[in-house]
C-alpha cells in the first residue's frame, strides 16, 4: 500500500475491496498523484490500479452503481469529474461541474 494523504476510497467488488485514488504521497512536494490501488479487505493486501487521467487530491469519490465510480473535484481539478468503469478497468473524463468542488 502506498502511503498517501488527502486520498479518497470507496468499497468495490461487492464490498470485498477498497478502490483508493490519488492523494498526496511522500516526496510529492505537495502535489497530487494520479495513482490508484485496490486494497483487499479479505487478504489485507493491495494491488496497483490504473492511473487516473490526471493528478488530484482532497477530492470526493462515490460509487454510481455496481460497476462505475465517479471522482469529483479536488485541489488540482476543482471542476473535473472522472469516471472509472470496474469491468474494463478504464477511466474516462466526465463533464465539468458548474462550480469548483
Amino acid at each position: 500500500m502506498i502511503p498517501r494523504s488527502d486520498a479518497a476510497a470507496v468499497p468495490v467488488n461487492s464490498g470485498k475491496e477498497l478502490l483508493i485514488t490519488a492523494g498526496r504521497t511522500p516526496g510529492a512536494m505537495g502535489r497530487g498523484t494520479k495513482s490508484t490501488e485496490f486494497f483487499s479487505l479479505i487478504a489485507g493486501k493491495s494491488r496497483p490500479g490504473p492511473d487516473m487521467p490526471d493528478s488530484t487530491y482532497s477530492h470526493c469519490m462515490t460509487g454510481v452503481n455496481d460497476t462505475t465510480v465517479v471522482v469529483i473535484g479536488g485541489r488540482l481539478h476543482s471542476r473535473s469529474t472522472f469516471f472509472f468503469d470496474l469491468p474494463s478497468g478504464k477511466w474516462t473524463i466526465g463533464p465539468k461541474t458548474l462550480h469548483p468542488r
